[in-house]
């Protein structure tokens, strides 16, 4: 191998590697983000719970009949979601179409006087960076 192909094959590699770390540090913070939003969602029978969506690029429209009192479904649900992020999508949206969501978010429930949305882009900062420490380590 020529000493230009290697340092071609070198820099390829870096790239690679930089994507890949990329992706991970998405895909961890999007994980955290997306649990947050779930477990903080107020509980009645489940089904504002299971209406959380995950959607690259555009918002999720829609809504679902789930009914998921734990959120581990919800969340198990928008991981396989988030497994399929590259680099080069332009932004992770976490939606709840359900017709009360702005109400519960407005802190409508007890459960969640402060709403989830509002509390969760406030630490999105913190997700992000202890999903790029994970990297690094």
């Amino acid at each position: 191998m020529s000493e230009n192909a290697a340092f071609m094959a070198s820099i390829n590699a870096f790239v690679d590697r930089a994507k890949a770390n990329q992706e991970t540090v998405v895909r961890a913070a999007s994980l955290r983000i997306l649990a947050r939003l779930v477990q903080m969602s107020p509980v009645d029978t489940g089904r504002f719970r299971g209406n959380w969506l995950v959607g690259f690029n555009n918002a999720p429209d829609g809504t679902l009949a789930t009914v998921d009192k734990t959120g581990s479904e919800t969340i198990a649900r928008g991981s396989l979601v988030i497994e399929q992020f590259k680099v080069g999508m332009t932004s992770v949206y976490f939606t709840n179409n359900l017709p009360y969501a702005y109400a519960l978010e407005m802190g409508h429930s007890q459960q969640a006087p402060g709403g989830m949305v509002r509390i969760t882009a406030a630490e999105f900062q913190r997700f992000f960076d202890a999903a790029a420490q994970e990297v690094r380590t």
